[in-house]
């Protein structure tokens, strides 16, 4: 066998067999006529099953190939129509893991410090399969923004991936790079963005809750300038509630027994509603337009 051990490539296990005749001694040998070799093995295929060594010579002249689509221990039978039955082992081997692959779920986050981006890290053979470790293999993680927890990854022995999180206050493309001895470098690159559009429903929850805490002062006396007055403070305590609840400073309103860190704050849904506490109970610690 051309190895004996055998090691997966482009998702199979493939060997080649040398078939040469032999004397009593154990040398090679010319058979003085043809002679049929017939071939045999318990695990995978052996191509093909029937040759044949030429008069004058001692070793069969095609390329015979034992194949596997799966790890183990397999034995492959020779033998001729008056010769002894001769046999060999062959190992299929796991894949060998000689690269690395990142990958960032989801691939695009809030830049709130807060919310994470997923990073896998696999083991891949050289066919970019995934391949599981025959030992722990210590991986480095690193970004270019934001931090990695944690940094320093084990893939334990019979697996082939690991994972971390990734977050960042900045915005911008995170460029995240893995590292390990041996292996293949690999990176991705995932986005931070800033949440325009939940700030934006933020804010005009913020006005609604205003306004509704307001009430029928709204409309009395210079409307016009009240519902101004309240308007723009909502919109801006709307903000400033959201952002600290998005950021982890406001955790729950003890008054109301509301645990906001259960609200989701990168739904827009989730937005809205934090801008409405905002306006509605920060207003409260504002005066009126008319008593400003």
């Amino acid at each position: 066998m051309l190895p004996q051990h055998v090691h997966r490539a482009a998702a199979q296990w493939r060997a080649l067999v040398l078939v040469t005749t032999l004397n009593a001694s154990r040398q090679p040998a010319a058979f003085p006529v043809d002679t049929p070799v017939h071939l045999a093995t318990d695990v995978g295929v052996v191509t093909p099953t029937h040759s044949r060594v030429d008069a004058g010579k001692a070793r069969v002249a095609e390329t015979i190939q034992v194949s596997s689509d799966r790890p183990g221990t397999g034995t492959l039978w020779a033998w001729t129509d008056t010769g002894q039955l001769t046999a060999t082992a062959v190992e299929y081997h796991d894949a060998l893991p000689s690269q690395l692959l990142v990958k960032g779920s989801p691939g695009r986050a809030v830049n709130s410090g807060k919310t994470p981006i997923v990073v896998t890290v696999f083991l891949q053979d050289e066919t970019a399969s995934m391949a599981c470790a025959d030992s722990d293999i210590a991986v480095k993680l690193t970004s270019s923004m934001g931090s990695t927890s944690p940094s320093d990854l084990t893939i334990p022995k019979g697996k082939f991936f690991a994972e971390a999180v990734l977050t960042s206050a900045t915005a911008g493309t995170a460029e995240i790079t893995a590292t390990g001895p041996k292996l293949k470098t690999a990176s991705a690159r995932v986005d931070f963005v800033f949440p325009w559009l939940l700030v934006t429903l933020a804010a005009a929850g913020g006005m609604i809750g205003a306004v509704v805490k307001a009430g029928g002062a709204t409309f009395a006396g210079a409307w016009w300038w009240h519902l101004f007055g309240h308007v723009g403070t909502g919109i801006v305590l709307g903000l400033v509630f959201y952002a600290l609840v998005l950021f982890g400073v406001v955790a729950s309103i003890p008054q109301l027994a509301i645990p906001l860190g259960q609200l989701p704050t990168t739904n827009e849904l989730g937005a809205v509603v934090l801008g409405f506490f905002g306006g509605y109970l920060a207003r409260a610690w504002l005066p009126t337009p008319e008593q400003a």
